[in-house]
């Protein structure tokens, strides 16, 4: 898998639509971003928040958030509710 960004201290939080579909996003420190559209490359060290979050994956010991429009490599532990989250965002 490929990542375009790193997010460092990520922290997913869930919260209903309009539609009363839960949705979630991520927040967290950016480094190394190679993205190009919207507001990227953000620099090194900057919070962000994603958009929403397709899947969260581990793949050969690396865990990676995908969102709508980029793939993050997260740096340490994904934290969701207060607890480390090992489990794909459905």
């Amino acid at each position: 898998m490929e990542a375009i960004a790193t997010l460092h201290n990520a922290v997913v939080s869930g919260y209903k639509g309009p539609d009363d579909r839960v949705s979630h996003i991520a927040y967290g420190l950016i480094s190394d971003d190679k993205s190009n559209h919207g507001n990227h490359p953000f620099p090194d060290g900057t919070q962000v928040s994603t958009s929403y979050i397709t899947s969260i994956d581990e793949v050969d010991g690396e865990t990676y958030i995908t969102t709508n429009n980029t793939v993050y490599k997260v740096s340490g532990k994904v934290i969701y509710n207060g607890i480390p989250y090992e489990k794909s965002v459905d």
